[in-house]
C-alpha cells in the first residue's frame, strides 16, 4: 500500500486499511440524521450506528470503518480565525460493536500512521484519560516515550466532556488522542508540550471508549459492551501528511479559499489583512454545498435556519468587509464542487441547484438588510439627541435584519457619531437564547429517548405500510404505542388527543411532500366500540404516528383495530401526486433538462411543483404543459410500481431526487414512454384516474427557481367553472361580450396613458413656471447662481420638476427641501459650469442627512434623498449654503 498524497487516496487508503482488519466499509450518512431527533446535523462517524452501540437490533457485522460528512456550529466564531477550525468537515471513523476493544485500536491507529502514512513516529504526541492506565501501556507498547503520553483529566479526555461530573446519563467513556508536533515556533510561539491548544500541536485522532453507563453524578456503571468510536479528523490529517498545521492550506480546502478570495475581490496572503474572512467564507460556502446536496434549504427553524445563519454570515463579511453591492457567494459553489465531486459524485448533477439556493438566500437577504438600513434611518430621530443607539434597536436589527453588532456599531459612529448599547444589546440576545433553549425540541445527547424511544425500547419495530396493496386504503393492525403530550401511555379514552402507533398501517405518513392520510381507527373495547378520528399521519423514527382525537371508548395498547383511510381524500391526493411526475416530465420536455425539481407539496386539493428554471414561463409554454399532461391522461396508460435495488433502479434510468437520501431499495414508479422516478408515495392506478390537470398559477420563489401550483380531477373543474364565473363578471362591468373583452380593456389602457401623459405634462409646466419664479430668489456665489430653498408642499417628483425649470432659468446649482407627510424629500442638483467648479451634489446631499437624518445618494450632477426630521430644515439650508461656500469660495 503506496502512501497517500491526495485526498481521494487518503480516502481510499483509510477504507482500504480497516477492511483489511475485517470491517464493513460504510457510506457516509447524509446531513441529515436519520431517525434521530435529537441531532440537527450528523457531527461524527458514530451518529448513523446508534443503535448497534446499544445493542439494539440485529446487524452482520461488528465493525465498520466510514468517511463521514459531518457539520457542527460550535466552534463557528474560530472558523477563518485560525486555520482548523471548519464548520463542514470529514471524519475518519473506525468502528467496534462489543467486539475488539482498546489494544486493537490503539495498535492499529499507530499501524496506519506510520505504516500507511509514513509519519515519524517521533513527531506523534498522544494525551489519555489521567486513569486510564490501559491505554497508557497500549501506547508504551508501541514505542510512545512516557513523556509523550499526557494525562488530563476528564474536560479534555472524556467523551461527553467531563461526563462523569456533567453528564449527560447513558454511555460514556474515556478516550486518547493524538497529537502532531511541529516543532516550537510553530503559529503561537515555543509552546510546552503541555500546552496542546497552541499551534505548535494540531489534534488528528481521537479513540474513544465508551464503556459505562453514567447513572448520575459520578456514579458509572459497566455498560456491559466493549465499543471502539475513532473520530479522525480528515482536513487535519492531509495537513499532518503535507507537514503544515494549515487544514485550511490543503488540497481539500485551498482551492477554495482562492476561489473565495477571487469571488470577494481580493489576494488571499496578501497585505489586505482579511485572510480570516477569505477563510470563513470558503468554509460557510462549502459547508452550505453540502447541505443543501443533502436536502437542506435555509429556512427560519432547525437545521434549516443555521444554514441560513452560517449563510448570512458570509453574505455580512461581503457586504461589510469588502463592500460588494452584487451577490457573489454563488460564485464560490462550483470551486465547492470541482474539489468535492469524485468523493460526492451527485454535487455535479445537483450543481445548478445549490447555485439557485445560495444565490436565492443572498439576494433575500440583502432586500432584507436594505430593510433594515431604512428601519435604522427611521429610527433616529428617536434615539440621536442622546447620542446612543438603545439596546432594543440593536437587537432588533440583529434579530429581524440580520444586522450583526459590529457593522451596526460602524455605520453609527462613522456616520451619526453615535454609540451603541451594547450591554442592553447583550440583555436582549441572552433573553432570546433562553427562550431558544426554553422551547427547543431538538435538545439532548445522542441517546435521549423521549416517548418514541420507550415504544421502540418495548420492541416496536419501523411501521409497515400496507397501502400499496389492495385498494391501499383498509388494514388491521395492532396497537403498540400511545403518546399523549410528552409521554406514552397505557391506553387514551374519549375526548383524549393522541398519537398511535400501529405495527402495519394502510395510512401514508407524511414524507417526500406528500401530506399525511387521514381517517379513522376502530376497534372493540372491552367498555364498548373504540373510535379514534385521525386528522393527519407522520413518520419519525421508522414509526408511523396517527395524530388525532379519540371520539369514543378506550384505546388500549396490545389492542387489535382496524385502520380506514379516507378514501375520497387519499384518491385526491393520488391523482394529485401521480400529476407531479407528470408535470415534471412535461417540464423537461418544453424547458429543457436543466429543469430539476426543488420541492413539493402533493395535498388533496392542489399541488405545488418548485424547479430550477431562470425565467417565468410563457403562456404558450403553459399552454404546452398542460397539453401533454392532458394528453398523457387521455392516453389513460397503466402505472407500473415495483421495489428495486438503489443501483439498480438509478441504473434503469430512474430519476432520483437531488437532495433526497434512499435506501438500499426503492420504490420505482413508472408512467411508460413518458417518467420513470423513484418515490415512496401513493399513486393512481391508471392514468386517466387524473381526469383533467390544469395549471392555476406560476411564479418565482427565489432566483433561478419557479414555482406551479395546479389542480387535478373535481378541482380542475372546479377551477375551469370559477374562471367561466369571472369572465362573465367582467363582461357585464366593461359591457362588451367576452370574444371583446380584450380589445375593451386596450383601449381603456389607451385612454388612461393619455391622461397620465397629460398630467405630467401638466405637472411639468406647471414645475418649470414656479421654477422661473424661485430663480428670482437665486444668489450669486463664486459667480454662480445658486438657490437653495425650502419648497413646501412640493414632493419628490415635483422637486426635480422645480430643478429642470430652475435650470432652464440659468441656476446653476440648487438645493431644495420638499414636503411628504412628515418626511422632508431633498435634492441637489449641478449644471455642468457647477460640477466644473467642483459642486458635488452626492456629497451636498450628505451634509443635508447629517442635519436632517435619513439619506440618499446620487451623481455629481444630480442626488436626490429623503429627510427625518422637518425641524431641521433651517439648520440644513444652512449647512448647505455654507458648504457651497467652501467649495465656490462665497
Amino acid at each position: 500500500m503506496s502512501r497517500p498524497s491526495t485526498p481521494n487516496e487518503l480516502r481510499k487508503a483509510w477504507q482500504d486499511f480497516f477492511v483489511s482488519k475485517g470491517h464493513t466499509a460504510y457510506a457516509s450518512a447524509s446531513l441529515v440524521p436519520a431517525n434521530d431527533p435529537t441531532l440537527l446535523f450528523t457531527g461524527a462517524g458514530m451518529n448513523q450506528f446508534k443503535d448497534m452501540f446499544l445493542g439494539k437490533g440485529s446487524h452482520s457485522f461488528k465493525r465498520a470503518s466510514t468517511v463521514q460528512k459531518c457539520v457542527r456550529a460550535g466552534d463557528i466564531d474560530n472558523v477563518g480565525k485560525t486555520l482548523r477550525h471548519f464548520t463542514f468537515f470529514e471524519m475518519l471513523g473506525n468502528f467496534s460493536f462489543d467486539d475488539y476493544f482498546k489494544k486493537e485500536a490503539i495498535a492499529w491507529a499507530w499501524e496506519f500512521i506510520t505504516t500507511v502514512l509514513e509519519l515519524p513516529p517521533e513527531k506523534v504526541t498522544v494525551t489519555i484519560y489521567k486513569d486510564d492506565e490501559e491505554s497508557f501501556g497500549e501506547w508504551k507498547k508501541h514505542g510512545i516515550p512516557e513523556a509523550r503520553i499526557h494525562r488530563f483529566s476528564a474536560k479534555s479526555n472524556y467523551w461527553p466532556q467531563n461526563a462523569p461530573e456533567d453528564g449527560p446519563n447513558g454511555p460514556c467513556g474515556p478516550c486518547t488522542e493524538m497529537y502532531y508536533d511541529f516543532g516550537p515556533g510553530t503559529e503561537k510561539g515555543d509552546a510546552g508540550p503541555d500546552d496542546l491548544d497552541s499551534g505548535r500541536y494540531l489534534e488528528f485522532w481521537n479513540l474513544v471508549f465508551p464503556g459505562y453507563d453514567r447513572r448520575g453524578k459520578n456514579d458509572l456503571r459497566s455498560l456491559g459492551r466493549r465499543n471502539v468510536d475513532t473520530g479522525a479528523g480528515f482536513e487535519r490529517m492531509l495537513a499532518v501528511m503535507d507537514g503544515n498545521n494549515a487544514p485550511f492550506h490543503t488540497a481539500a480546502m485551498r482551492p477554495i479559499v482562492e476561489a473565495a478570495a477571487h469571488a470577494l475581490r481580493t489576494n488571499y496572503g496578501g497585505a489586505g489583512g482579511n485572510d480570516a474572512l477569505v477563510r470563513r467564507v470558503a468554509d460557510h460556502v462549502r459547508t452550505a454545498t453540502m447541505c443543501v446536496a443533502d436536502g437542506i434549504r435555509p429556512s427560519n427553524e432547525g437545521r434549516g435556519y443555521v444554514l441560513r445563519r452560517i449563510l448570512r454570515r458570509a453574505i455580512r463579511d461581503g457586504i461589510g468587509a469588502f463592500r460588494l453591492q452584487e451577490a457573489f457567494l454563488h460564485e464560490i459553489v462550483p470551486s465547492v464542487v470541482a474539489t468535492m465531486k469524485d468523493a460526492y459524485p451527485d454535487l455535479v448533477a445537483g450543481e445548478r441547484e445549490v447555485i439557485a439556493a445560495v444565490r436565492a438566500e443572498e439576494e433575500q437577504f440583502r432586500a432584507t438588510y436594505a430593510k433594515g438600513i431604512r428601519y435604522f434611518e427611521d429610527a433616529l430621530p428617536k434615539f440621536k439627541t442622546s447620542g446612543r443607539v438603545p439596546g432594543d434597536v440593536a437587537f432588533k436589527l440583529h434579530d429581524t435584519y440580520g444586522f450583526p453588532i459590529d457593522l451596526l456599531t460602524q455605520i453609527a459612529e462613522e456616520e451619526h457619531r453615535l454609540t451603541v448599547d451594547r450591554p442592553g444589546f447583550e440583555v436582549e440576545l441572552e433573553a432570546q437564547r433562553e427562550r431558544a433553549r426554553a422551547g427547543s425540541k431538538m435538545a439532548g445527547d445522542v441517546f435521549a429517548t423521549g416517548p418514541l424511544g420507550d415504544i421502540k425500547a418495548k420492541g416496536a419495530k419501523p411501521t409497515k405500510f400496507l397501502g400499496y396493496d389492495g385498494t391501499g386504503c383498509e388494514g388491521r393492525g395492532t396497537v403498540v404505542g400511545i403518546i399523549q403530550g410528552p409521554t406514552s401511555v397505557a391506553s387514551a379514552s374519549a375526548g383524549d388527543d393522541v398519537s398511535v402507533v400501529l405495527d402495519q398501517s394502510p395510512f401514508y405518513a407524511e414524507g417526500g411532500g406528500q401530506v399525511g392520510d387521514a381517517g379513522v381507527i376502530e376497534g372493540a373495547g372491552a367498555s364498548g366500540p373504540v373510535r379514534v378520528r385521525i386528522e393527519t399521519t407522520k413518520g419519525q423514527d421508522g414509526l408511523s404516528l396517527h395524530v388525532g382525537k379519540v371520539e369514543s371508548g378506550t384505546l388500549t395498547v396490545g389492542q387489535a383495530v382496524d385502520a380506514k383511510v379516507d378514501r375520497a381524500r387519499r384518491d385526491a391526493v393520488r391523482r394529485n401526486h401521480t400529476a407531479t411526475h407528470l408535470l415534471h416530465e412535461a417540464l423537461k420536455r418544453v424547458l429543457g433538462n436543466h429543469v430539476r425539481q426543488q420541492g413539493s407539496l402533493v395535498a388533496d386539493d392542489r399541488l405545488r411543483f418548485d424547479f430550477a428554471h431562470g425565467k417565468p414561463m410563457t403562456a404558450e409554454e403553459l399552454r404546452r404543459i398542460e397539453d401533454s399532461i392532458n394528453g398523457w391522461v387521455l392516453d389513460n396508460a397503466d402505472l407500473d410500481t415495483k421495489s428495486m435495488k438503489t443501483d439498480e433502479a438509478k441504473a434503469s434510468g430512474a430519476v432520483a431526487l437531488f437532495g433526497e437520501n434512499y435506501g438500499d431499495d426503492v420504490r420505482v414508479v413508472s408512467v411508460p414512454h413518458v417518467s420513470r422516478e423513484l418515490c415512496g408515495g401513493t399513486h393512481v392506478r391508471r392514468i386517466g384516474d387524473i381526469g383533467t390537470f390544469r395549471v392555476t398559477s406560476e411564479s418565482s420563489v427565489a432566483s433561478g427557481v419557479r414555482r406551479i401550483e395546479a389542480v387535478t380531477g373535481l378541482g380542475a373543474i372546479a377551477a375551469a367553472n370559477a374562471d367561466r364565473d369571472r369572465l362573465r363578471e367582467i363582461s357585464q362591468l366593461l359591457k362588451a361580450p367576452s370574444d371583446q373583452i380584450v380589445s375593451r380593456i386596450t383601449a381603456i389602457q389607451d385612454e388612461m396613458r393619455d391622461v397620465r401623459k397629460q398630467q405630467e405634462r401638466a405637472a411639468s409646466e406647471a414645475g418649470a413656471k414656479l421654477g422661473e419664479r424661485l430663480a428670482t430668489q437665486a444668489t450669486t456665489m463664486g459667480g454662480l447662481r445658486v438657490l437653495v430653498a425650502e419648497v413646501r408642499g412640493q414632493d419628490g417628483k415635483a422637486v426635480k420638476a422645480l430643478w429642470e425649470g430652475l435650470a432652464k432659468a440659468g441656476v446653476e446649482a440648487a438645493f431644495l427641501v420638499g414636503e411628504s407627510g412628515d418626511k422632508a424629500p431633498t435634492l441637489c442638483g449641478a449644471l455642468a459650469s457647477a460640477v466644473k467648479r467642483g459642486v458635488d451634489s452626492g456629497a451636498l446631499l450628505k451634509v443635508a442627512a447629517a442635519v436632517l437624518g435619513g439619506g440618499g445618494g446620487g451623481r455629481p450632477d444630480l442626488a436626490q434623498g429623503s429627510g427625518l426630521d422637518r425641524t431641521k430644515i433651517p439648520a440644513a439650508l444652512e449647512a448647505v449654503t455654507q458648504a457651497i461656500g467652501k467649495v465656490l469660495g462665497g
